[in-house]
């Protein structure tokens, strides 16, 4: 993994297969086509389907690197393709994901995570995380699974693209348990 830190102001991470950058308003249009389908926001807390634009822009604008937690960083293939996002902050701090409803199972948001996660923990030396995935979404608890997130509960959470809240699992990861997995390869 690759870090780029331009001016102190601009931030990047490229994988293997990706390249994690910082949110435009020029990806608006990608980000609610991508974010705002039924399929995509009704798993995300933050989202409507569709996204109105004035929340999206503003989503975005909060979405930058300040050198703390508290960012989220586009998801792109190798040709610049906007594919998704993926970031983390809050208290505790919490990371989320979502990727295009068609890049869905081919190890892009596994890869995108486990490279903020592992620039995150080196950089700011926290002690764990959280994140949380509705029960009617399992591809993203094999996600977390993978990246060594153990399930420490459940209950019901609320996304702006559902009518009601709904069931929820909640998890937890530790720097521990991400260094074991980093050294197994996530």
């Amino acid at each position: 993994m690759d870090v780029s830190e331009g001016d102190g102001l601009t931030f990047q991470l490229t994988t293997q297969r990706l390249v994690l950058r910082q949110l435009t308003q020029a990806d608006a249009s990608d980000l609610a086509r991508i974010g705002g389908d039924a399929r995509v926001a009704a798993m995300f807390k933050s989202i409507q389907s569709p996204w109105p634009e004035v929340a999206l822009r503003e989503w975005i604008d909060l979405a930058q690197w300040t050198g703390r937690p508290g960012y989220r960083l586009g998801v792109c293939l190798a040709d610049g393709a906007l594919i998704g996002t993926v970031g983390f902050g809050g208290d505790p701090v919490e990371v989320g994901y979502f990727l295009d409803a068609n890049q869905v199972g081919k190890g892009y948001a596994t890869e995108a995570t486990y490279a903020v996660l592992a620039d995150a923990f080196a950089r700011f030396g926290m002690e764990a995380v959280v994140a949380e995935h509705f029960d009617d979404n399992p591809n993203s608890g094999h996600v977390l699974r993978k990246l060594g997130f153990v399930e420490v509960g459940q209950g019901m959470s609320q996304s702006g693209a559902r009518a009601a809240p709904a069931l929820c699992h909640f998890f937890k990861l530790t720097r521990e348990a991400f260094v074991e997995i980093g050294a197994g390869g996530a």
